[in-house]
């Protein structure tokens, strides 16, 4: 660089002279086109825009598997396991609602093990009030719940002392009360047996004194080779149930048979078959008829039709034609 003289000057020189003569101009015209043109953009000294910061992206939160839905419980999950003789009769009943629900039982029924007799007798009594919930005259009145318990080893606090109770006091279940003055425990956990579920369950049915029987006319109705080693008292109640027809409960839940097998542990399915039906010679009640029941409308009687507010004027009586 060559100032007015004609001199090279070193650029720091130079810079240092530029500098002083800005400051002398500033204010002037010439100092402010001279201060803009250093200021231009492509001289990279211009104002700089501040920088706008681009935005995170959206954080998607991880998606997690839907939690697989619980099992419905309204329905047991092994009913295909009933003896395909006994199943419309047990899935009817059950229907109802009457008996244990899946919830109560980790939705098992468990058809084909033994139930025991304390809950047979909450069935029993479940079944037939529901049956005649509108018949009075049949339903088993239920026992006070703090009523002295009737056998020794079913107290008040056992969870089905009500039904057990219920059953002793209307003389459905043999007990002190009915004169059995043997009958003092009631074993609410051990399996029911054949004998049990006919003493209990054909009572229900006739709702009269049984028949008078003998091993002689027990083996003529139903043919058992075991007839003479059965206590009276079953031999009674078989024999009235062989009246029952076809609703017999040996028949419906047993199917034929020579053997009775009084001791022979019943299993859940086969009890609440017997419960199906109860009454005697087509005068009872089924679960399926009960289900109809249920599933027809209730009719609404027509209202009567209003008579008219003003009812039509009569014609005028004809006159007589006038004689001559």
């Amino acid at each position: 660089m060559r100032d007015l003289f004609g001199y090279r000057f070193r650029p720091a020189i130079a810079l240092g002279l530029l500098a002083i003569g800005l400051q002398a101009c500033s204010g002037t015209p010439f100092g402010q086109s001279l201060q803009q043109s250093f200021e231009r953009p492509e001289n990279g000294t211009g104002p700089t825009s501040p920088t706008t910061p681009t935005p995170a992206p959206p954080v998607t939160p991880p998606t997690s598997p839907s939690p697989t839905p619980p099992e419905s419980s309204d329905r047991f999950t092994d009913l295909d396991q009933i003896p395909a003789a006994l199943r419309s009769q047990v899935e009817e009943l059950l229907e109802l609602g009457v008996l244990d629900t899946p919830g109560d039982r980790q939705g098992r029924f468990d058809p084909n093990q033994p139930i025991d007799r304390g809950t047979f007798a909450r069935w029993l009594l479940a079944v037939n009030n529901r049956f005649f919930e509108d018949d009075p005259g049949r339903q088993i009145r239920l026992a006070i719940a703090d009523s002295p318990p009737v056998y020794t080893d079913v107290p008040s606090s056992n969870p089905n002392f009500i039904a057990i109770q219920s059953l002793a006091e209307a003389g459905t279940l043999p007990s002190r009360l009915s004169g059995d003055t043997a009958a003092t425990r009631f074993q609410p956990a051990a399996p029911l047996t054949r004998a049990d579920l006919l003493l209990w369950k054909v009572p229900l049915d006739h709702r009269q004194p049984l028949p008078t029987a003998t091993p002689e006319k027990l083996a003529s109705s139903w043919g058992f080779q075991d007839a003479s080693s059965l206590d009276p008292r079953l031999q009674r109640v078989l024999l009235a149930d062989d009246d029952n027809g076809a609703q017999s409960v040996v028949r419906r839940v047993f199917g034929f048979t020579q053997l009775f097998q009084p001791r022979k542990a019943v299993t859940r399915a086969e009890a609440a078959a017997a419960l199906w039906y109860i009454g005697f010679q087509g005068e009872g009640q089924s679960a399926a008829q009960v289900l109809r029941s249920q599933q027809t409308p209730p009719t609404t009687p027509t209202p009567p039709t209003p008579a008219p507010a003003n009812p039509p004027a009569r014609p005028p009586a004809q006159q007589p034609p006038a004689q001559p």
